[in-house]
């Protein structure tokens, strides 16, 4: 058989609102609320909002590993069952899961 995905979720973007991290924020609280589940995120960029991005997560007791900066293609990424991508700006996603 082929080898199991050994992670979980993550989100890769730069560290900006508009890259979708409000979208992923809101979308998130309201699963918690319907599901009663805080859903771990291993979260990739950085960028000019990553401290006030971190610090709402922490605020809103999301469940957030902020992970830094990371190619695309990194290997580091490649046993992920899921990638997220809740960007509104983005006419096409140029991540590849």
């Amino acid at each position: 058989g082929y080898p199991r995905f050994s992670k979980g979720v993550y989100f890769i973007g730069k560290a900006l609102w508009s890259k979708g991290y409000r979208q992923l924020l809101n979308n998130l609280k309201e699963y918690r609320r319907k599901k009663g589940v805080n859903l771990e995120i291993d979260v990739y960029g950085s960028g000019p909002d990553s401290a006030l991005i971190k610090e709402e997560a922490h605020r809103e007791g999301m469940a957030w590993t902020f992970c830094g900066p990371v190619d695309h293609a990194a290997p580091a990424i490649h046993d992920y069952k899921v990638m997220i991508n809740p960007s509104l700006s983005d006419v096409v996603c140029t991540t590849t899961a």
